[in-house]
């Protein structure tokens, strides 16, 4: 497909990864590019000379909504706010607005496997990856999980995207229509830029906005609001469901997942790792019914299933000290993401906890850690105050320390062989790191010091 975008004025705003992916891609349709943001300059030290190696104007420190003048589309990152003066001005000038999923998808070549929800998206993208490759069908997993789509869109000439996609990226989509949309579950989340949770589910569903009777919708039908939400669905609907179903899709039946497509029926083995992990089944389930859906027959998804790794920063072995177990779930970026990181380990664990605040409600996280195999948390961050009521609300030993490294040295004090030190902060990492990647990655170099005793 694509648009002619040479000679036209584009305007980049936000210059993340995928910001400065996007100006690259716009630079070589030949647009005239300008990058804006609101950090300053020398958080961009690194990319400066890029930029200008690019011929690609920028201005960084505010947001001006004069450089709106003679601009003839805008790119919107998806943290930028719907708040932003210069998104807001756009709007009243008539001047269209799209996001890097959409500007991307206008090239595409190939259909689209889409993957969104609030816990397990790069969990389900990177399953249906791996099912893929196995498979030896063509894939690139991309979005929201790393990769910007926009980086990889030209690279395919056959096969499919599998994207993983979050409600910042959905919401400012027109056109882009996946084959295969997932919907696989839904928690509070991002209320800090949402109204509640209805504005929430509907950013989230315009995944399959788009979609037409010959395109698949997979559903998660064990929550209903999902249920509600597939009514707006014209594309065939799958369910996925640990409760016997009667329509097509798959549920759980003891060791093993019944499955219906279109009058086919089967069975598939659950890997053992499923059986310890309820969040895992789930997204098990969900790539199963995208590999049935393009004919991939159920042994080769079995073999997949009991040989995936995981990804990293989802609760990922990093370590092992003295008998202490290191798992790194930086990726837990909200309270639903930590209690099922401490319902799926039955050792004993030290958990650290804290982090920037998106307007959750803690409570029944904590409710969760007093019926858990949690010895005591170590709290950090900008939530310690709000964690720290809470700790003592529900009689939990507590501390309280100033840095990540303090923290993980506090647990491995406290702990005994046989126990696990578990990050999962259940909060976003900004107040302390750039992003919850570099916040596990700087566990990881903790725990490597502690082996190498150098701290």
């Amino acid at each position: 497909m694509g648009i002619d975008l040479k000679g036209r004025n584009v305007l980049v705003l936000g210059l993340g990864e995928s910001g400065f992916g996007v100006a690259q891609f716009l630079r070589e349709e030949r647009a005239n590019v300008m990058v804006n943001d609101i950090k300053n300059e020398e958080a961009f030290k690194d990319l400066i000379p890029k930029l200008k190696e690019l011929n690609i104007s920028y201005l960084f420190g505010e947001h001006p909504v004069e450089l709106l003048n003679n601009i003839d589309l805008l790119v919107i990152s998806p943290g930028i706010s719907k708040d932003n003066p210069i998104y807001k001005e756009a709007s009243k000038r008539g001047v269209k607005v799209i996001g890097e999923i959409e500007l991307a998808y206008l090239y595409s070549k190939v259909p689209i496997i889409a993957v969104t929800g609030t816990k397990g998206k790069s969990t389900t993208s990177t399953l249906i990856g791996e099912i893929l490759n196995a498979a030896q069908i063509k894939n690139i997993v991309a979005g929201n999980i790393g990769v910007p789509f926009v980086n990889v869109v030209k690279t395919l000439n056959e096969g499919f995207f599998i994207l993983e996609v979050s409600s910042f990226q959905l919401e400012d989509i027109e056109t882009f229509c996946p084959y295969i949309s997932l919907f696989i579950n839904i928690y509070p989340d991002h209320l800090d830029r949402y109204k509640g949770m209805e504005e929430y589910a509907k950013a989230k569903a315009k995944i399959f906005m788009n979609q037409k009777e010959n395109d698949f919708a997979i559903l998660n039908y064990d929550q209903k609001e999902i249920r509600k939400l597939a009514s707006i669905c014209r594309a065939q609907k799958l369910f996925f469901s640990l409760l016997n179903l009667k329509g097509d899709g798959i549920f759980l039946d003891g060791s093993f997942l019944n499955f219906k497509i279109n009058g086919k029926e089967g069975k598939i083995k659950v890997p053992l790792k499923c059986l310890k992990n309820q969040a895992f089944l789930n997204d098990f389930m969900a790539a199963s019914l995208v590999a049935l859906i393009l004919g991939i027959n159920p042994e080769t998804i079995e073999e997949v299933g009991e040989n995936f790794k995981g990804i990293s920063f989802t609760l990922e072995k990093v370590g092992e000290v003295k008998g202490r177990i290191f798992i790194n779930d930086s990726k837990a970026t909200n309270p639903i993401s930590t209690i099922y990181a401490v319902r799926s380990i039955s050792s004993p664990i030290w958990l650290i906890l804290g982090g920037r605040n998106k307007n959750f409600d803690f409570e029944e996280l904590f409710k969760n850690i007093k019926i858990s195999s949690v010895r005591g948390v170590i709290l950090i961050g900008e939530t310690k105050e709000i964690m720290r009521e809470l700790a003592q609300k529900y009689d939990i030993l507590y501390f309280e320390e100033d840095a990540l490294e303090e923290a993980v040295l506090k647990a491995f004090k406290l702990s005994v062989p046989g126990d696990i030190i578990l990050l999962s902060p259940g909060c976003a990492s900004f107040d302390m790191f750039e992003n919850y990647k570099e916040r596990g990655k700087s566990f990881n170099r903790i725990v490597e010091s502690i082996k190498d005793e150098k701290i």
